[in-house]
């Protein structure tokens, strides 16, 4: 294996092997490391494990793909024209270059927002703007603001633990980070509160709304819905962690495979959703 590694880096492999085969062998190995890279990354329970996924993916797709560019250039260098078409070898070069200037294209359009977006994941998001948990009602409410990030679990937590009586978690977001979100659902979950909405829920804040024992909802709330993404492809492995957190809620498979098919946001209406099971009770405006 070591010799046939050296071979192909120094040209001395075939031109059909060193840039058909030896290219197939590497798209193969980063779509599947990429595939397996956005489940880690969308089911992942902290940042810091999202960076080093980033980290393990392009420490090994990068170098892999130099070793085929190279190996690739100095076969298509060293071949000697055997076939009445004899320019070859020029158009696997030219192909190479292609292939490297849309790699370093994707480093700007692709993987810089990734490891940026990882890097604000660790700092808590702070363009977000501000989030957290209001305490209401004498301590028996506890109010989930702004986009949901680690610092709103643990700070839920904290208020859990600080007042007793809390029987109600209404949330108003407009979503957030998926780890988060699933974290506050076995939390909400976990202590059998109830959860109301009677302004806005939004993409994941509709998974920690599934949480609630009896999930309430004022007429005029608003629920928004879409598939989830990463780096610009559907995350496959976060729309099926989603379908099973709202299966055991009770919501319906129908209803479930509308949200999951849409790019853009999706508004049901509150009917809608006490048909579905998203929602189990509807208030009227002013509760």
């Amino acid at each position: 294996m070591r010799d046939f590694i050296v071979r192909q880096w120094q040209g001395k492999l075939s031109l059909p092997i060193s840039f058909w085969a030896m290219g197939a062998l590497e798209k193969l190995l980063e779509l599947f490391l990429r595939k397996a890279g956005i489940c880690f990354i969308t089911l992942a329970d902290n940042a810091w494990t999202v960076l080093i996924v980033l980290f393990v993916f392009y420490g090994i797709t990068e170098p892999v793909s130099i070793w085929w560019w190279v190996g690739a250039w100095r076969s298509a260098k060293r071949r000697t024209p055997q076939f009445a078409i004899n320019n070859w070898s020029g158009l696997a070069r030219a192909a190479i270059l292609i292939f490297a200037l849309i790699d370093i294209a994707g480093y700007k359009m692709i993987a810089w927002p990734q490891f940026s977006n990882a890097v604000l994941d660790i700092a808590d998001d702070p363009e977000w703007g501000h989030r957290g948990i209001k305490v209401k009602a004498n301590g028996t409410e506890l109010e989930i603001y702004g986009y949901i990030t680690y610092s709103v679990e643990n700070d839920l937590r904290q208020e859990i633990l600080s007042h007793p009586t809390v029987s109600l978690i209404t949330l108003d977001s407009f979503g957030g980070r998926m780890g988060p979100a699933l974290a506050v659902n076995e939390i909400i979950s976990e202590h059998k509160f109830d959860t109301l909405v009677d302004q806005a829920c939004i993409s994941a804040c509709t998974i920690a709304f599934l949480g609630g024992r009896h999930r309430w909802a004022t007429s005029n709330a608003r629920f928004g819905f879409h598939s989830a993404s990463y780096g610009g492809e559907i995350a496959q492995a976060a729309d099926e962690q989603f379908s099973v957190v709202a299966t055991n809620s009770g919501v319906s498979r129908s209803f479930l495979a509308r949200a999951l098919a849409s790019k853009t946001v999706w508004y049901p209406s509150v009917s809608e959703l006490k048909r579905a099971g998203v929602v189990t009770n509807i208030l009227p405006t002013e509760r």
